[in-house]
């Protein structure tokens, strides 16, 4: 990581917290919720159900709910719309009458609202912006199994949400959040590396015909990672699999360019490395390598004991995927690409991306040393 890019980082991602050890936090955690149950307390003095019932019953009937996101979303418009002509068409929108009594009684009591953050202010249009890719989540709704015969470890721990940020296809000293994940403090750093999709696990596999010439083919199922490292504090977790793994690999690459880095390897590997056992910082970005020059930045979101709301087990969670973004067709750019091809001299570049349709109309290739290169098809499975 060069000095700009940690530049970039720094003003992408912060302020950092202090270093958080984890296994101090759930002992803490843990006490703390101990003595309050022991304490005897007025419950109705902090209650909060009148105010959980008055929100339950506005939402759950459908003409009030339906009004205030409708409202919502105009005002969002409002702050979307950069020029006076999209501000105007955005405040027609709005509904100058409220035919209904309870309508007219619900705005009412909005407006009687003192707290001035309660409606967005004409300053919030300058912290606000559209939707973008990374905003839209691709994960399924359940979570993952518990396997049988598995015991659940019911012991005090926290729960850590962390995001992924992968850098920008055509800007690399940009980044991206790819995903968001949730695990426990009990679980290693191998399975924080496991629970994170990336598009690299995709790839197809090489291999050499009876001929001599390169070939590929795809698997049925997303293949793992051949190794990666973790930095953490100036300390890189290898992954273990051999005598010279990612770790010991990353050290003779910073030594041979005479990098100043000051970072030694673990004595442990990701897989014999729980997550209780490190300090951890919120808010700021810590470097992961793997499939060869696969970089991934993982950021602490939060870190919070698990409640009995939590799911029993079925660690860790995938909370958001951002949908890939497909490379079209350059021949018809209305169908995704699935077929890099190489060395044709029919098409007007080298590799040429073309789906499947196109492909097949060209026909076979009018000369030896063509290759048809299957682009990854971005199914991130997990194993359970």
């Amino acid at each position: 990581m060069d000095a700009k890019l940690h530049k970039t980082l720094t003003s992408q991602f912060g302020p950092p917290s202090e270093p958080i050890d984890i296994d101090k936090f759930v002992q803490d955690g843990s006490k703390s919720l101990t003595s309050m149950s022991n304490t005897t307390s007025d419950e109705d003095e902090y209650s909060v159900h009148e105010i959980k019932d008055a929100l339950s019953a506005i939402w759950s009937d459908a003409k009030t709910s339906a009004y205030l996101s409708k409202v919502h979303d105009n005002s969002i418009a409002l702050c979307h719309g950069g020029t006076k002509s999209a501000k105007a068409r955005a405040a027609k929108i709005f509904p100058e009458a409220l035919p209904e009594t309870a309508m007219k009684k619900l705005q009412e009591k909005l407006d009687g609202v003192k707290l001035n953050s309660w409606k967005l202010p004409p300053d919030a249009v300058l912290f606000t912006r559209p939707p973008r890719n990374s905003d839209h989540n691709t994960a399924p709704p359940q979570t993952n199994p518990i396997v049988e015969g598995v015991a659940v470890d019911e012991r005090p721990q926290a729960v850590i949400i962390f995001s992924v940020h992968v850098p920008l296809p055509w800007r690399t000293a940009m980044l991206t959040r790819s995903s968001i994940h949730a695990i426990l403090s009990s679980q290693t750093l191998g399975d924080l590396f496991e629970a994170i999709p990336c598009e690299s696990n995709n790839l197809p596999e090489e291999f050499l015909n009876e001929d001599g010439n390169i070939r590929y083919k795809v698997n049925d199922k997303t293949k793992g990672s051949s190794g990666h490292v973790i930095c953490i504090d100036e300390v890189a977790y290898g992954d273990g699999f051999c005598e010279n793994d990612y770790a010991d690999k990353l050290l003779q690459h910073l030594k041979a360019t005479h990098s100043m880095m000051q970072i030694r390897k673990a004595e442990t590997a990701t897989l014999d490395t729980p997550i209780s056992s490190l300090s951890l910082r919120i808010n700021y970005p810590y470097w992961l390598l793997h499939q060869g020059n696969c970089e991934h930045f993982i950021v602490i979101e939060h870190i919070r004991l698990k409640g009995p709301s939590d799911p029993a087990g079925g660690f860790p969670l995938n909370l958001q995927v951002t949908p890939p973004q497909l490379d079209m067709c350059r021949a018809c750019a209305k169908t995704p690409a699935v077929w890099a091809i190489t060395g044709d001299i029919r098409l007007a570049e080298s590799p040429c991306l073309l789906c499947g349709p196109c492909w097949r109309m060209m026909g076979d290739p009018v000369e030896d040393g063509v290759t048809t290169v299957p682009l990854p098809t971005y199914e991130f499975a997990r194993s359970v």
